[in-house]
Parts: structure tokens; sequence; C-alpha cells
């Protein structure tokens, strides 16, 4: 996800994310908590030890559903040490395989610090802190991927990078992880330069370039380098992907840019490069 500066008056402090209130005990923590909006209001610097603060949403925004367990780990993102984060997402990894983690935690969690940002619910310093946190957490989710396929051997090679401008690669870092598990060789790129970019592909020869776009804002300048980068590259079929939170809402922005594709996760991501390459004809 990317981010401005922070809004004008925005400062580091402790923060409880409010919960709306519960109706009985016949809500399982599986469910969504849609009835109010989660707001952030001054706390204190832990968790509370009691039932959560109940605080009304000071905006006109509607009402965002949010999983509980998202919360949880937002929570621990703003307020808690980074230890705190990262023993909770272990402990949800416990039982479920990597893909899930990231597809139904760590994800949706970092997507939640990018509304709260977006709706002047929470500083720019609170949400990088809780996405370096995030960040923290799914290099413990990841640690142990193989680089390379079964055999070791790795197929393709994607270099991911940031949109210019993004500031936040915590997406970036995630897809390298989908992209490593399935046997390609990842060159993360998240503050290269687009002269840095243009040289790297003209040096070496890259299946795939991929995009990590935190903000619409980002597109004009991205749908302007996208062909001078297939212009200069070795691979004279590169293939071109973007993703990030902008295409979710609206994946024919894609196309409009001049990418070959998006995806809305990491698994997707990694089979859509692969059928891109699969028909492709690729030669130097």
């Amino acid at each position: 996800m990317g981010f401005t500066m922070p809004r004008s008056g925005a400062s580091s402090t402790a923060y409880t994310l409010a919960r709306p209130a519960r109706q009985g005990r016949s809500e399982s923590r599986s469910e969504c908590r849609s009835d109010r909006a989660y707001v952030i209001s001054g706390g204190s610097s832990a968790l509370p030890a009691g039932p959560p603060t109940i605080v009304e949403s000071c905006t006109e925004a509607a009402p965002v559903a949010v999983h509980e367990d998202v919360l949880d780990l937002a929570t621990l993102c703003v307020n808690a040490d980074h230890h705190a984060a990262r023993l909770y997402v272990q402990r949800y990894g416990e039982t479920r395989p990597m893909e899930a983690v990231c597809h139904d935690l760590l994800a949706p969690t970092a997507r939640y610090l990018g509304e709260l940002w977006d709706e002047d619910l929470c500083s720019f310093t609170d949400v990088t802190i809780g996405l370096l946190r995030l960040q923290d957490a799914l290099h413990g989710v990841t640690a142990d991927i193989t680089l390379g396929g079964a055999d070791g051997f790795r197929r393709h090679t994607i270099v991911l990078a940031a949109a210019p401008g993004d500031q936040h690669t915590f997406g970036l870092s995630m897809v390298s992880a989908f992209f490593q598990k399935a046997g390609w060789a990842v060159n993360a790129q998240p503050d290269s330069t687009l002269p840095e970019l243009g040289a790297l592909l003209r040096r070496e020869w890259i299946g795939v370039l991929g995009f990590t776009v935190g903000s619409s804002a980002r597109l004009d300048r991205l749908a302007a380098i996208i062909p001078r980068l297939r212009e200069v590259s070795r691979n004279r079929g590169l293939g071109v992907l973007v993703g990030g939170p902008v295409f979710l809402a609206n994946p024919g922005l894609a196309a409009q840019i001049g990418a070959d594709g998006t995806a809305t996760d990491g698994t997707a991501a990694v089979a859509l490069a692969e059928n891109l390459l699969a028909g492709r004809t690729m030669c130097d």
C-alpha cells in the first residue's frame, strides 16, 4: 500500500481499536462485526485487560466490516511491541497454511490499517509502525520457504517493484513470498528508480515485471513508465502485472495503464504470471 505524507496535526500516540458492543454470547469469533464502524480513540499503550472499549464513530463514513482476528492484530500492530503481533500471527498459523495466514489475516489487516488512514482515524506514523510489524510477522510465516521448486530449480524470474512514490511495501513482500514458494526467482526492488529498473531489464532476462500500487495517484506515472520499460527490456515479450487495493476495486485499470493483468491475491498472481508466460513467445 502507498501513502503520502501525514496530515497536519497527525502524531503518534497509543490507540485502542474500538469494537462494537456484543449482543449476548451467541456471536462466534469467526463472525464479522459490521453493525458499527470501528474507530481509533486515545487509549493505553497496552491492550485492555477487560472488555473492549466501545467508541462511536465520529465520522460520516459507512460502517466497516472487519473480522475480529483482523481487528485484534491491527490493535497489536498499532499498540504493542512487535513480539506480540508476531506471536499472534504465529499462533493463528499453527493450524493454517501460509496461504491462509496471508490471505485471511495479514492482507486484510494491512488493508484495514490503510482504510483507517484514508478516513483520518489513524496517523501516517501509526500506519507505518503497524505495517512494519506486519512485515516482521510475515517474515516469521515465510521463513521456512524453500527457494526454488521441489527440485531446487527456479523456473522463472520476476522483478517486483513498488510504484513510483509508494512508501509502504508490505504487499510487495507478501507477493514475493508466494512467487518464491512457487519456485520463481524473485528480484525485489522496493526502492529502485526508473533508470535502475531499466538497466536491470536491459541487462538480465526477466520473464515478468510486477508493480504493487497503493494509491490511484500513482497510476498516471505508472502508465507512462510501463511502455518505456518494455522498450528497453532484453525480453521482448516481457509480461507486466500490477496489484494493490486500487485494482481490487477496478480490475480494468490494469489494461488502461498498459499492464497485462492484475490479481486479487498472491496465489492468483502466481497463476496469472505462469499463464502469461505460457502464452507468449519469449526471446532475447
